[in-house]
């Protein structure tokens, strides 16, 4: 993993705007650039933009190598900012000044992956720093969930209530909810495991 030397940028300045990546062009440009990434998957092709945040962007590869396929075939690679973002929380009616980066976020996945839970979005590896135009920037390389997420199914709002998601489901949803922040909070899906170890060390992630 690189050094980077910090820098700290307001939360308005977004990195799309850094970086040419809220355009279409700028999107398939940076798609098609992975191959020059001194972390670049051989035999891996970035397919499609996913979507953008404010300081990130996020694209599906697929394997289209002559090799033996690998077994994982389709993969997420999310990038960001190597700089440090600002952001501001309200804890007890206190703004509260919170300066984080994709460093940081790397850093809490390596962690979780370990625990080897299937209700967390897998990362693989660590965070992979570069650069891209010039910017200091940190990849991400993460599961591939096809189905999408879980706001693709709490938006549906059939008109017609004998279309509305049955409460199995419901209850089914709130249990693999309830296991993914058990996990972060305790290191493993069975209370009654050491977890995260004797120190009791608590993983949260802030996304």
């Amino acid at each position: 993993m690189g050094e980077i030397s910090y820098t700290t940028i307001p939360a308005s300045e977004k990195i799309e705007n850094r970086t040419g990546l809220s355009s279409p062009t700028g999107q398939q440009a940076w798609l098609n650039s992975s191959q020059d990434w001194l972390d670049h998957l051989v035999g891996w092709k970035g397919v499609k933009v996913l979507g953008r945040g404010a300081f990130g962007i996020a694209g599906l590869w697929k394997y289209e190598g002559t090799e033996d396929a690998p077994p994982v075939c389709e993969i997420v690679i999310k990038q960001t900012s190597a700089d440090k973002y600002e952001e501001f929380y309200q804890i007890d009616g206190e703004t509260r000044e919170l300066k984080t980066s994709g460093l940081d976020e790397g850093r809490i996945g390596e962690i979780l992956a370990k625990a080897h839970s299937i209700h967390l979005v897998r990362q693989y590896g660590g965070a992979y720093t570069g650069t891209y135009l010039g910017n200091a920037v940190v990849r991400l390389y993460l599961e591939f969930c096809p189905g999408g997420d879980l706001r693709q199914i709490t938006d549906l709002k059939p008109k017609d209530p004998a279309n509305s998601m049955a409460e199995e489901d419901v209850w089914a949803i709130f249990y693999c909810l309830a296991l993914g922040v058990l996990v972060m909070d305790h290191g493993h899906e069975d209370p009654s495991q050491l977890g995260w170890g004797e120190k009791g060390t608590e993983m949260v992630h802030f996304e």
